[in-house]
């Protein structure tokens, strides 16, 4: 007798179980095969010449220009997402913005991820800002850039109005990865 109650309590509660699992599977299965995402990785920062130097002898321009102080910030914007980003979403696209004692000197497009991706930057606010536009990143898609800093070096701010992604953010990166020289 015993064994048929706990039978029924068993399958009772694996149909109840099987119930719940069919309601909430799809569900999340739907928000995870919907994710958009996309970062901004902060992978380095280089000060190559400090202001306040003890060098006399040494002199440094730009352009025809003498330079106190110069950093190089290396970023890579990535989809994190699964689904793809189209220049379409983009309201108010991708724009690092640096303090207003700063000048962006030069932009370089190091790498990308594929080949063929299409991706532009156009210097604006005076050149204390950067905006980032692109015409489709696949999920996976990057693109690796270094920007020329001089003046306020502090790490700049990152804005995007992006359809589908409700926050774009600056992920430091530069101390998960391992320093040149270090090492094996």
């Amino acid at each position: 007798m015993n064994h048929i109650k706990l039978g029924s309590a068993l399958a009772y509660a694996a149909t109840f179980l099987l119930g719940v699992v069919s309601i909430i599977f799809p569900l999340l299965w739907d928000q995870y095969k919907s994710k958009y995402a996309l970062e901004l990785q902060r992978l380095g920062t280089i000060s190559l010449i400090e202001a306040g130097t003890p060098l006399p002898k040494l002199g440094v321009t730009y352009d025809g220009r003498q330079i106190q102080n110069l950093t190089k910030r290396t970023y890579l914007m990535v989809n994190t997402g699964r689904n793809p980003i189209v220049e379409k979403d983009l309201v108010s696209p991708p724009k690092i913005t640096f303090e207003r004692t700063s000048e962006i000197l030069d932009v370089q497009v190091e790498a990308k991820r594929p080949n063929n991706l299409d991706f532009q930057y156009r210097l604006e606010d005076d050149d204390h800002g950067i905006a980032l536009t692109f015409s489709l990143l696949n999920p996976g898609d990057s693109v690796q850039f270094s920007v020329l800093v001089t003046g306020d070096a502090t790490d700049g701010k990152i804005t995007a109005r992006i359809a589908n992604i409700s926050e774009m953010r600056i992920v430091d990166r530069e101390r998960q990865l391992p320093r040149q020289g270090a090492g094996v």
